[in-house]
């Protein structure tokens, strides 16, 4: 589920081969023994995918049957939708076919339900282990863990990156990498601006970079250096990064080759081209202002309820700088969100003309 690019036995991607190609071939090969015993007993045959609501989260062209095969594109959880949206499918079309046929048997697809599992090991959408970061290097270079240890006050967490190797050190680096929620879509010639608090032991040499799938590709990077002294203390680090190619399944790296401690804390990656610096795409943001709205719906269901009531949505917790907000886990899909992106809201005023009101959301990146 949602894996690194990988081919089957037969040459074909691995999750439309498993989830879909097999199931495909296995209702093909059963075909005529069902009609067979549904005729014979006159009983109602039923065949059941498992297929899933991640079906809606396929590539946008939908099944990509001239790149099934594609790494250079490939996206894991639109690959996952995909296999999910050829189950749906596929059960909708042999309906069709066993109703014309006049066979009572009914093809059926189901959304079986989420429960966390280690079908979601390779991926942090529903994060089993509950850390959106994975390491570059290994136990011999880096030890990667969470510490206790924040500028802020009301978020006291932050990342803490020891590297062990010095002139051992691989050549790119080790460090740290976050994939977003479904992968980074970075486009070629667009900037993007990264924003982060970081400490450390020594001297800084830390490079900052988007990449492609898997770590391959440099789409855009920089280097952030500093004397031991620079970086004492916490210290608020800006850059902006022009991506010179583009991939829909990018990941932001951050990696150094100088031994010492290193810590990280509210990493942020936003693109430059966003409504007012907000991060909303300003084309669509214009359409909503144009719409000339009398309220906006804040989105409901999970997100603001949570499962649990100690991770319900807090508005008098999501105002002011958003580095200062204590934010809060998202215990449905296992991620943490910082609250830290502010929502402009248009209201009826007394006088009956819009007015502007602020709420905040945001993912930590």
């Amino acid at each position: 589920m949602a894996c690194p690019f990988k081919l089957s036995k037969d040459n074909i991607e691995l999750q439309f081969a498993t989830n879909h190609i097999g199931h495909f071939l296995l209702t093909n090969l059963l075909l005529d023994t069902m009609k067979k015993t549904t005729r014979e007993s006159k009983k109602e045959g039923r065949i059941v995918n498992v297929a899933s609501e991640a079906h809606r989260f396929a590539y946008p062209e939908g099944i990509r049957f001239d790149k099934i095969n594609d790494q250079s594109s490939y996206n894991n959880w639109r690959a996952y939708g995909q296999s999910k949206l050829a189950n749906v499918l596929h059960a909708n079309q042999l309906t069709k076919h066993l109703k014309e046929d006049g066979v009572n048997i009914t093809a059926n697809s189901l959304h079986p339900g989420t429960i966390v599992t280690n079908l979601f090991r390779h991926n942090s959408a529903v994060n089993v282990s509950g850390d959106p970061w994975s390491i570059i290097g290994n136990e011999t270079n880096i030890n990667v863990e969470t510490d206790r240890t924040s500028i802020f006050e009301r978020n006291k967490i932050a990342l803490r990156l020891e590297v062990l190797c010095d002139n051992t050190c691989p050549a790119d680096g080790v460090g740290v990498y976050n994939p977003g929620f479904w992968g980074m879509n970075i486009e070629q010639g667009k900037k993007y601006k990264v924003v982060f608090y970081a400490r450390s032991t020594g001297p800084l040499n830390l490079a900052v970079s988007f990449t492609g799938p898997n770590g391959v590709g440099n789409l855009a990077s920089t280097v952030i250096t500093g004397s031991a002294s620079d970086f004492s203390n916490w210290t608020k680090v800006k850059a902006v990064l022009e991506a010179k190619a583009t991939s829909r399944n990018s990941r932001l790296q951050l990696t150094t080759t100088a031994k010492g401690v290193i810590w990280l804390d509210q990493v942020s990656a936003m693109p430059v081209d966003t409504y007012k610096g907000h991060g909303f795409r300003s084309d669509l943001f214009q359409m909503l202002l144009d719409m000339k709205p009398s309220f906006i719906r804040f989105p409901g269901g999970c997100f603001v309820e949570g499962e649990a009531l100690r991770n319900a949505f807090r508005w008098k917790a999501s105002v002011g700088p958003w580095e200062e907000r204590p934010g809060h886990f998202g215990d449905v899909w296992k991620y943490w969100t910082d609250d830290g992106i502010q929502v402009c809201i248009l209201y009826k005023g007394s006088s009956g003309r819009n007015q502007r009101g602020v709420v905040s959301i945001h993912d930590k990146a």
